[in-house]
């Protein structure tokens, strides 16, 4: 069996800040805030609510770097995950793989959990689609996509196609964990979205071209696939015509240039 890690967040303050939006959310508390900075002495603390609530309600995060052994207290995290009732919380596939096969634990990883929380009406769907663009963003391969996480990646990055996450959802469309059809309609609708809700016009051409780019990559792309693409367009562009006119002239020339379009606005 072939082993292989996901990735994860860029860095420690990027972990944190997404722990902090979830756990406002998942656990409705909007007063909890980062406790202390790196450096200072935050007694195992990242998380801490301030509303002042008892039981008091404090969370600790924890971020590993790529390539790095779990420490004991992480291994302790597993071994607690083991008890009757429990369940581990990990996107580290390597780690749960192992806690799994030693300790026999049962694991759960962010958008599942999510998911769950949306089924039990603890947050809302938009909350989901929210985390699983940022998760997209981290570079998390098998986080499930739909036109409305794209959606949002494009709108967390104001539709500029060189901002972060919509660069890396363009990305997501290259990587062969899509099933290419898959891919070909989730582009198509980023690509509808960027054209209605991008305010010029040289990024929509752009992105467009970025989300062929993209697809191009792919071993498994073919001609035909290519063609429902162009398809796809008008369908989903509905009654935005000069849209879909636009993207799918852009598309064309692009298809009968060698895939190469120089930009004119």
């Amino acid at each position: 069996m072939s082993r292989f890690r996901y990735p994860q967040p860029p860095n420690e303050d990027a972990f944190e800040e997404f722990c902090l939006a979830l756990g406002k959310e998942a656990w409705s508390k909007p007063l909890l805030e980062r406790y202390g900075h790196r450096g200072e002495r935050q007694h195992g603390i990242d998380l801490l609510d301030m509303s002042g609530d008892t039981p008091l309600f404090a969370v600790q995060c924890k971020h590993h770097a790529p390539n790095r052994t779990l420490p004991p207290p992480v291994l302790e995290t597993a071994v607690l995950a083991s008890q009757p009732n429990r369940i581990l919380w990990s996107d580290d596939g390597v780690y749960a793989l192992i806690a799994r096969e030693r300790l026999g634990v049962r694991r759960i990883w962010t958008q599942a959990a999510l998911a769950w929380l949306v089924d039990e009406g603890r947050i809302g769907g938009e909350v989901h689609t929210a985390a699983s663009a940022r998760l997209i963003g981290w570079g998390y391969s098998f986080t499930r996509s739909n036109p409305a996480i794209m959606r949002e990646a494009g709108r967390l990055a104001e539709w500029n196609r060189e901002r972060w996450p919509l660069n890396e959802a363009v990305k997501y469309l290259g990587l062969q964990e899509v099933r290419p059809g898959d891919a070909i309609f989730l582009g198509v609708s980023l690509v509808k979205d960027g054209y209605r809700e991008g305010a010029i016009q040289e990024q929509r051409r752009g992105l467009l071209l970025d989300v062929l780019a993209a697809l191009r990559q792919r071993l498994d792309m073919s001609e035909s696939l290519l063609d429902d693409f162009d398809r796809f367009l008008p369908k989903l562009f509905g009654l935005d015509a000069l849209g879909a006119d636009d993207a799918r002239k852009t598309f064309r020339a692009w298809r009968a240039g060698g895939r190469k379009v120089v930009l004119r606005s």
